[in-house]
C-alpha cells in the first residue's frame, strides 16, 4: 500500500514544477526529460525512442510516474499497448495515491473496470476489437467537472464528478508483472471552466414541480399496451409477462425533460427496461428511444447490464437485490441523462439529437434475447412517480 503525499508546485526546496501553457499541445514523451517527472514505487521506467515503457519484473510493487506539472482542465492524447491483463493506468488530478480519476488500461472482459473505465465511477462500453497487444489511441477530455474518454476514436464513457479539481497527471507503474508502454503522448491545457450551481441530480430534486403518480395503482389509465406481453395489476403492483415475443407498456402523454422515479423487482437474468423519449406509433427500440436497460446475463461480460444506457453508457455489474424491490431513476434534461440504481449512479450521458425529442415512457416486458432459447420473463413496477422538467433551464 502507497500511502505517500505529493505536490511539488508548493513544495520549498524542490525544482520548479513545469509550466504548460494554455492552448496549445506539449510532447511529454517525445523528448523524455526525467526532471519533469517524479517516480513514486517500486517499478522500472524505460525512455525508448519516443515511447516510454512502464514494467513490473514480476517481484515488484507498482506506483506512479507523476509529472510535476498542476493541471485543471486539458485535452489529453496518446497511444498505448500493453501486455495480456497488466494492470496499467493513467491518473487525472491526481493529488495523492490513490487517486480519485484514473482511467484503466486493463483489458479483460471479465473485470468491472475494462480499458478506458474511470475506475469505480464510469465504466467504459466493451470493444470487440481492441487488442492491447497492438498499439491503440486513448483521448482524455477534462473540463470542469464533466470527464470524457475516447479509444481509437470511439467514445467509451463519460461522467460529471467534482471530487478532485486540479492534480498531477500520473502514470501507473503495473502492479503485477509486465509492461506498459506510451507514445506520443500530448497534453494541451484547456482554460479553466468554473463550475457553479447544482449538479442535474441536485437540480431536478430541488425543482418545485410535483412528483405525480404515473400509475394510480388499480388501473391501466394514461397507459397502452404495445406488442404481445402480458399486463396485469395485483396489489398495486404491475406485473408484465413476454411470452415468446414481448411487449410494452407505454404513457399515452409524452415527456421530454424529466425526472422518472420507480421500483421493479426481477429475477437474475430476466428481461426488462424503460425506454424513454419514444415517439408515438413508432418502433420501440433503441434507435428511436433512449433504453434504460435491466438485464444482467453472462456475468460481467454483457455489453449493457443493468441501469446502463444502451448505446451511450455502461453500468457497473451488480447493483440489483434480485430478492428485495430496486429503485431507478432517470434524469433527463437536454441532451443529458443520468441513471441511478438504487441511489447509485450508474450511467450518464450527453446523448445525440436522434434522441433529444419527447415521446412516451415505455415499461418493457422482454424475452431473454442473450438466452439461446429466447426464453420469457417476468417483470414487476410499483410506485411510478414522474416530475416536470419542461421549465428547469
Amino acid at each position: 500500500m502507497l500511502s505517500f503525499l505529493f505536490c511539488w508546485a508548493c513544495q520549498s526546496g524542490q525544482q520548479q514544477a513545469p509550466t504548460l501553457p494554455t492552448g496549445q499541445w506539449h510532447e511529454l514523451l517525445a523528448n523524455y526529460d526525467a526532471a519533469d517527472w517524479e517516480k513514486r514505487g517500486d517499478f522500472e521506467v524505460k525512455p525508448e525512442q519516443g515511447e516510454l515503457i512502464l514494467a513490473n519484473n514480476g517481484q515488484q510493487q507498482g506506483g506512479w510516474l507523476v509529472h510535476k506539472a498542476m493541471l485543471q482542465d486539458f485535452r489529453l492524447e496518446t497511444e498505448f499497448r500493453a501486455d495480456p491483463l497488466v494492470n496499467g493506468g493513467i491518473a487525472l488530478r491526481m493529488q495523492q495515491p490513490p487517486p480519485v480519476y484514473e482511467v484503466n488500461l486493463l483489458n479483460d472482459a471479465d473485470q468491472q473496470n475494462p480499458t478506458g473505465s474511470i475506475v469505480d465511477l464510469a465504466r467504459a462500453k466493451w470493444l470487440d476489437s481492441l487488442d492491447t497487444r497492438n498499439w491503440n489511441q486513448l483521448a482524455v477530455e477534462v473540463k470542469g467537472d464533466h470527464l470524457v474518454v475516447w479509444i481509437n476514436g470511439e467514445k467509451v464513457c463519460e461522467t460529471h464528478d467534482r471530487k478532485s479539481t486540479s492534480g498531477h497527471l500520473a502514470l501507473e507503474g503495473p502492479k503485477q508483472g509486465g509492461e506498459v508502454r506510451l507514445r506520443q503522448l500530448r497534453l494541451m491545457p484547456l482554460e479553466p471552466v468554473e463550475v457553479v450551481g447544482p449538479s442535474l441530480e441536485e437540480r431536478a430534486l430541488a425543482h418545485q414541480a410535483p412528483l405525480v403518480p404515473l400509475f394510480d395503482g388499480s388501473s391501466f389509465e394514461g397507459w397502452e399496451k404495445v406488442g404481445q406481453a402480458k399486463w396485469s395489476i395485483e396489489d398495486s403492483v404491475l406485473h408484465g409477462y413476454s411470452g415468446k415475443e414481448g411487449g410494452f407498456l407505454a404513457t399515452r402523454q409524452s415527456y421530454g425533460d424529466f425526472y422518472l422515479k420507480l421500483k421493479f423487482k426481477i429475477a437474475f437474468e430476466d428481461n426488462s427496461g424503460i425506454f424513454i423519449r419514444r415517439p408515438p406509433a413508432e418502433a420501440v427500440n433503441p434507435n428511436t428511444s433512449l433504453e434504460c436497460n435491466i438485464y444482467d446475463f453472462n456475468g460481467l461480460a454483457h455489453p449493457y447490464s443493468t441501469g446502463s444506457i444502451v448505446g451511450y453508457a455502461r453500468a457497473f455489474r451488480g447493483l440489483v437485490d434480485y430478492d428485495e424491490w430496486n429503485e431507478m431513476e432517470i434524469f433527463a434534461l437536454g441532451d443529458h441523462v443520468v441513471l441511478r440504481i438504487n441511489g447509485r449512479k450508474s450511467a450518464e450521458a450527453h446523448v445525440a439529437a436522434a434522441h433529444q425529442h419527447e415521446g412516451q415512457i415505455c415499461l418493457q416486458a422482454g424475452i431473454k434475447v442473450f438466452d439461446p432459447e429466447k426464453g420469457p420473463s417476468d417483470i414487476y413496477f410499483k410506485d411510478i412517480l414522474l416530475k416536470d422538467l419542461s421549465q428547469l433551464k
